[in-house]
């Protein structure tokens, strides 16, 4: 894998951190960006050196660089969409970016190592790209490699089974023992909540009749014989089922999926860390932490889990994910009683109701919901201070990075991303001069033309 990138990439990489005093390590709040700094830090960490590590929304403005007095910049899971910026500081220190976002321009200057295969592979996550990095720098680094694919998790490349360099990197450490492969039901609370909880309250697997409604899980548990605990009284967990158990609840699930015309096809691969138990032994449950933490506010505490520092940080994030999966649980509701539908694009104008930091959540989860089985692209907003996030996702062959860059030149705002997803910054009064610049680009056509509320 480290073919993917020059020996003359890797070189100059070693040179700048070998000459390196201080250090700042810049990455995005989400799963992907909390691990791809985590994976930087602990090699930092091992190499000695003297760094800071600064959590932020997007990489808007420069004075985060431009203030700091670190001789060297590492940007990771952001950066190659943000040449234009970074064009001011790149004369006064050196930069290292590791990203795998669409990259917008080509810019090269004596004091940047860009790291990104986004331009002939697209199967990989920042943090994946991290290890890489890491592992072509030092190839017996093995400090928790796991890390590469929790970041991809979170990063929603795994709803259809690892591909390419994920796959790689799955099947490598499932040869050396670092992870196991296993078959079940692949959602939220698998290992963590008893099982009439993982059912009702997960929003990975759509079973009708029981998702929001935990009484109607504890029915179907009775139904098909299945107890809620276990003989010694601890709660029974889909991880902790008997073969036999499971599958009759898969039998009750899949026939239930039939009668409203859902895809039967609902086993798949679980990941688990072989040397974890509990919360992290679950590749899945690891990702949603860290969003928890990262999308609320808590990120260090995201980058303090990572680096081995449970005990402390496990409890506290733990807490968040309850508020956390309230506010989804709320924000969905919201979507429900507050979109438009154009043609066929779902827009979601969350306002302030949906937090910034979660509009890419929530419009994930509704456009793979059964609600909105029909809707192919879903664009949702989030005010923020002075301006709005904008953030889409598609199940068409619709390139969204490209899509989104391209208006943002146009209309001089910053945006980008990958092919799937995307998100922009925009004014608070742009909202229906972006759709319509959205349409015109992906459809030629006008979305609005009598105003947008």
């Amino acid at each position: 894998m480290n073919a993917l990138f020059s020996p003359f990439l890797f070189e100059k990489a070693k040179c700048f951190l070998n000459n390196s005093n201080n250090i700042l390590l810049l990455s995005h709040l989400d799963a992907d960006g909390l691990t791809s700094a985590s994976i930087i830090a602990l090699f930092l960490k091992k190499m000695d050196k003297t760094f800071t590590v600064r959590i932020i929304k997007q990489l808007e403005n420069i004075n985060e660089i431009k203030e700091t007095k670190s001789d060297l910049v590492i940007i990771t899971d952001m950066g190659s969409g943000q040449f234009g910026l970074l064009k001011e500081v790149i004369n006064e220190r050196k930069i290292i970016i590791i990203d795998h976002h669409q990259v917008q321009d080509q810019f090269e200057h004596e004091n940047l190592v860009h790291f990104n295969p986004a331009l002939y592979d697209d199967t990989i996550s920042a943090s994946g790209v991290s290890y890489i990095v890491i592992k072509g720098l030092n190839p017996g680094f093995e400090d928790k490699s796991y890390l590469s694919l929790i970041g991809a998790i979170g990063d929603n490349q795994f709803e259809e089974g690892f591909k390419g360099l994920n796959l790689e990197l799955l099947n490598d450490f499932v040869e050396k023992g670092i992870i196991k492969k296993i078959k079940g039901l692949n959602v939220f609370g698998r290992v963590s909540k008893p099982v009439h909880e993982a059912l009702s309250n997960n929003f990975d697997l759509i079973i009708p009749g029981v998702n929001g409604n935990e009484s109607a899980a504890i029915q179907l548990l009775s139904d098909i014989n299945i107890d809620l605990k276990n003989s010694d009284g601890s709660w029974k967990t889909l991880a902790n089922m008997s073969e036999q158990e499971m599958k009759k609840l898969v039998t009750n699930i899949i026939m239930r999926r039939i009668s409203h015309n859902l895809d039967p096809n609902i086993i798949s691969d679980v990941l688990e860390i072989s040397n974890e138990s509990g919360l992290t032994s679950d590749l899945k449950e690891w990702s949603v932490l860290l969003n928890s933490s990262g999308r609320q506010g808590f990120q260090s505490l995201g980058v303090l889990l990572n680096m081995g520092y449970k005990s402390y940080a496990l409890p506290k994030i733990d807490d968040l994910l309850k508020e956390y999966r309230k506010t989804l649980t709320k924000s969905l509701e919201y979507v429900k009683m507050n979109s438009l539908l154009l043609n066929d694009l779902l827009v979601i104008d969350g306002k302030s109701e949906i937090p910034d930091t979660m509009i890419g959540t929530v419009i994930g989860m509704a456009l793979n919901s059964m609600e909105y089985d029909t809707i192919n692209t879903i664009i949702g907003f989030a005010d923020r201070e002075n301006e709005t996030k904008v953030s889409c996702r598609t199940k068409t062959s619709i390139n969204i990075g490209e899509v989104l860059a391209k208006v943002c030149k146009k209309l001089n705002f910053k945006g980008g991303g990958h092919k799937k997803a995307g998100g922009a910054v925009i004014s608070k009064e742009s909202k229906e001069l972006f759709l319509n610049s959205f349409s015109e680009e992906t459809r030629g056509e006008m979305l609005i033309k009598d105003g947008f509320v």
